[in-house]
Order: C-alpha cells, then structure tokens, then sequence
C-alpha cells in the first residue's frame, strides 16, 4: 500500500537534504520515523523562508520544518488543517510552532571553557554572523567575556562570508594579516574550522602548536587524522528524537503549542586544541566499529540513549566504509550527468545503490490553471521499465495536495512503500517540477545513507533545472529581477519610517527584522562590526526572559485586534546589563488592507 505506515507519515521540510549537518539530521529523522512506526516525506526547499508549496499535504499526519525552510504562510495554512507543525532551529512567532533547537550557549561554554581550561585566554571567533545560529553562537561568545571578566577585543572577531571551507580560507587570510593576534578560535562551523586550518597550514601555522581550533557540528570529516578536530556535537539524534517525541504528543492530545525545548550539546575532544594523543587515537572506521558492537547486546528494553548512540554508530559506519564511500564519490558526476542527459531515461539504475528509497519514482510537471495549482505526472520509474502516458490524460492531473493522483496510486496500490522523497526542479526560483521518488524504506540488513542517496538526487535535479534554464533564461530572468526591485522597495520602505528614532521594522512576510543604527548604538553595539552582525537580531533576542511571554502575547493582542502597541518592558545591553523601555508599536497596512509587518519605536528609556 503506497506510504503505508503505522501512525502515518511525518514530512520534513528542509532547505537541503545532503550536508555535513542538514543531511544527518534528516538521515537522523528518517530513521527516529521508521523506529517510531511513521511514514517518512522528504522535501528539499533549496531556500531560506520563502517555500509555499507543500505536495500532497492529504498524505501528512504531521511536518517537521528545519531551520526557516518554510514561510511562514506555509505554517499557518498546514496549522489551519490542524496539521501539527514543529520547528528545528527557528522561532515563528507569533504562530504556535514548538521549537526543538541545541543550546547554542552551552555548546559554546563548552569550548570556551575548555579553552580556557587549556591555559588560553585570548580566544578569537569566527563565523558568517548573518546565519541566526551563529549569531546565537557569537553571542554566547561575547557572554563568556562577560563571565569570566575577560576584555572583548574586535580584532578577535573575524565575520565571514559563508560556513563552509571557504569561509574558512576567508578567516585564515585575515587571521594572519591581523598579525596571528589569538592562540586559539572557536570556527562557528566545522567546515570554516577545517577551511582554516588547512589554508594556515600552507603558511607555516600548525595546528595546535601554533593555533588551538575548536569547531561546531562533530562532523565525521572533522575524524581525520590529520585534523583531529576538536569540536561541539549538536546531538543530531537526540534533537531527531525530541522532535519526534514532541510531535508524537501532539497528534495524541491535539494540543497545539509554542514550546521551547533545548537539547544539551557534547564537546568532541581531540587533537585540535592540545589534548594528549591518548585521546585521539580511535580512526573513524574504529569508532563506528565501537558503537556497532553494541548492537548485539541491545534487548528488547533497550535505553533510548543505547538506540540513539546506535543510529550515529551506523551512520558514520556508513560514511566510513572506504570501498562504498570511494565508489560513490568517484561515480558520482559520471553517474548523475548521464542520467540527465538521457532526460531521466536511466534514472531507475541508481536503484542499484539505493533501493530501499527508490523503488519507484515519477517525473511531475507544475502547472497553474483556473482551478489552482496543479501536478501532471510525465514519467512513471521503475527498475523494470519505465512509463510515458498521454499528455491529455485527465487522470495523471491532481491538486497540489491530493498528490499523487488517483492512476498512479492504483499503479502502486500493492506496494509497501514509506519512504518519500521530493526534489523540486527550480529555474530561477520558479518551481518547473519535481522529481518523486517511493522506497520501502527497508535497509535489507546493510546500512544505506538517505543524505548520500539524497546529494545524487539533488545533483539530477539541479541538472534538469540547469536545462530548462538555459530554455527559459531571458524570461524567467526578467521575472526574477522584478520580484527582487519589489522586495527591494519593500524593505526601504520599512528602514524609512524607522530612520531617525531608535527603532526596528518587524516583516511580517518573511519574518524579518531590522533594527536601525540608533537603537544599535543605545544597547551598545557601536561599532561597524557589530553593527552589521546585530542588525538583523530576531525580535526577541534582546528582550528579558521574564518579560518575553508577555510582550509576544500583546504583539499577538494587537496583531488580532489591529490596534497599536505600547508596553514597557527590558532590554539586554551589549555590556549585559538591562535598560527598561517605554516601547510602541504600529502596524504596516498594505494597499489590500492587510498587516505587512509592524514598526516598534522607544520613546522612553530609564
């Protein structure tokens, strides 16, 4: 039966479904689903808050959304359905979304600390400050100067373009032209830390002789041994596992809440900072053989925390088998290329890689008519042969919701299958279709990696976007320049009326904020720098934690009301201290009479 399962099938919305930390954890969800007796939907955004269209949402007993995947629109629509809906790693207040995030300030007092610990106490950070984590992190950060009685010096602080290894190379190049001016440096991502570990190294640097480095992600790159990197383990399947477990209890008690729950992270130690070779002489394949020998002495009461360190043990087991894992790399644009240039024709021989999430799989074209959006299916996959149907067949058209329709549900009516797997076809940031693919889910004994699976299937769809843009180019380009001047005037208008008193303009379409200089410079963030990070703070970042319920519930109060806002509350200083402020607010109506967003103003400080 397509997408049989128990309890019915969870939907993870995500900005990408491969990578060091977006792919294990939707690999950690995948697999916390299938233990927990639910079908899995999986469905790559490629974006950050603009994603609207969710496919077959009839299907979907419940949706986990990582980081701002979704718009917020997309939330309040599935909530409407009574749809639970919970958050990793983002606040979409004001709707009631439960937010399962690791605790940002811990897993950077863990590294601080152990720095510390060390005997170093000029510490440095760096990371791409536009990113909300590694803002959270920076702030941690900046409160363990504070704590500890430590002097914060800027030259330290190194904001970089991106989290990956270039933005690694990025810090690298400044930490030497500022003169090597710290011992040791917490690198917001593993990827800038290995990125700069590697680029320093070529200049005669040497890690940890000459610079400690601690990263944040554990990411399996980070075992090599010659990184050896020290760094924070966000605790992916223990975040998988309160995600599923919160929304386990919403589906049982149809409750819906905004909860706030935070997962401890762990701190990896190894070479990176110093620690005695004891410590790190495990190799990747020894750890996961570690982990895997566990296995067998798992009873049928095992401990929630024995099934989650099994399920990190397999994933990196699966990532460390060295023939697999070199036979997919080194195949794997060959492979990808010659499935697209054959327009999908052999896309069915990766199911010789990867059954147990393909065994069946179709190509959909996105279409608007009179009656709304629509989904045609072109092709129809399977490892046998493969299906082309009449374009004018009435019965392979279905709403986006109803997805799939009713023909190819009978075609797959005898199957059991409760793994799926969406990866849209965007050109120019239109949606042109989707490939869809349907697995058992069934691993058949052998470990198979749903985020390797999910990077070939993101490369092929890349590739037919890649084609159809190159058909589409002028037109969808132009498109494309007209929406961006939109937003462009949009977001001016806000920074307008928020210019001369200390203020900040709250859009409610894409759930940004923007605090003007003034009211940068009374909390203290005066320099460019910090500027530049804090300008774009969530709107509750620097309110007291013993006012933010009240304030978000006369937000809310005037949102439904439509009436002006005033309310006194506390805001927490750069220097960490509070100054209370006499705060009002007005809504932003749009032409069509609705609430684009909100203008907070201080009026009175003390």
């Amino acid at each position: 039966m397509l997408n049989s399962a128990n309890k019915g099938n969870i939907c993870v919305i995500t900005p990408f479904m491969h990578g060091f930390y977006l792919g294990s954890l939707t690999g950690q969800l995948q697999q916390a689903a299938k233990e927990r007796g639910f079908g899995f939907h999986c469905i790559r955004t490629e974006s950050y808050g603009s994603f609207t269209q969710l496919i077959g949402q009839d299907h979907i007993a419940a949706v986990i959304i990582l980081l701002n995947a979704a718009h917020p629109e997309l939330v309040r629509k599935l909530q409407e359905r009574d749809i639970p809906v919970i958050s990793m790693g983002y606040d979409y207040f004001p709707l009631a979304v439960s937010n399962i995030c690791s605790d940002n300030f811990q897993g950077i007092k863990l590294a601080f600390e152990h720095l510390m610990g060390l005997g170093f106490d000029s510490i440095g950070f760096a990371g791409d400050m536009s990113i909300y984590d590694i803002r959270k992190r920076y702030d941690a950060y900046r409160e363990m100067h504070h704590i500890h009685g430590l002097t914060l010096d800027e030259a330290r602080v190194y904001d970089l373009g991106d989290a990956v290894l270039q933005g690694g190379y990025e810090a690298s190049r400044e930490y030497l032209a500022r003169g090597k001016n710290c011992r040791a440096i917490i690198c917001a991502t593993d990827l800038n830390a290995i990125g700069m570990m590697e680029a320093l190294l070529s200049h005669g640097v040497k890690v940890p002789d000459d610079l400690a480095v601690v990263g944040y992600d554990a990411i399996a790159m980070g075992l090599n041994p010659h990184l050896q990197l020290t760094s924070v383990d966000q605790n992916l399947s223990a975040l998988a596992d309160e995600a599923l477990e919160e929304l386990e209890r919403q589906l049982s008690s149809r409750v819906r809440r905004a909860k706030l729950v935070k997962v401890r992270p762990r701190l990896r130690k190894l070479r990176s900072c110093g620690e005695p070779p004891s410590q790190t002489k495990l190799t990747q394949a020894e750890i996961s053989k570690e982990f895997i020998a566990k296995d067998a002495s798992l009873s049928d009461k095992a401990s929630a925390a024995n099934v989650v360190e099994l399920r990190q043990a397999q994933e990196v087991a699966a990532l460390t088998q060295e023939r697999v894992s070199e036979g997919l790399l080194a195949n794997s644009y060959e492979t990808t290329h010659h499935v697209v240039e054959s327009q999908l024709e052999n896309l069915m021989s990766l199911n010789a890689l990867f059954a147990p999430y393909m065994q069946w799989g179709c190509l959909v074209r996105w279409m608007s008519s009179e009656a709304g959006d629509e989904l045609r299916v072109m092709r129809l996959f399977s490892p046998g042969r493969n299906y082309d149907f009449d374009e004018n067949d009435e019965d392979l058209i279905c709403g986006r919701n109803h997805f799939p329709p009713n023909k190819v549900r009978q075609l797959l009516s005898d199957q059991l299958l409760k793994v799926t797997s969406y990866f849209p076809i965007k050109v120019a940031d239109d949606f042109w279709g989707a490939i869809v693919l349907w697995g058992s889910g069934d691993n058949q004994g052998e470990y198979c990696s749903y985020p390797v699976f999910a990077n070939y299937m993101d490369t092929i769809a890349s590739g037919m976007a890649a084609q159809e843009y190159e058909r589409r180019l002028h037109k969808l380009a132009q498109t494309v320049k007209e929406k961006q001047q939109e937003e462009l005037e949009e977001s001016g208008t806000l920074a307008e009326r928020g210019r001369q008193k200390p203020s900040w303009a709250w859009n409610l379409e894409s759930n940004q904020v923007r605090w003007n200089d003034a009211v940068l410079d009374l909390l203290g963030f005066d320099s460019d720098m910090e500027r530049n990070i804090y300008k774009h703070m969530a709107l509750f970042d620097r309110i007291h934690p013993d006012d933010e319920m009240r304030v978000r519930n006369e937000i809310s109060d005037s949102l439904v009301m439509r009436k002006a806002f005033n309310s006194e509350f506390r805001m927490k200083t750069a220097g960490g201290s509070f100054l209370s402020c006499q705060v009002v607010g007005e809504a932003i109506i749009s032409s069509e009479g609705s609430i684009n967003g909100f203008q907070f103003t201080a009026q009175g400080i003390h």
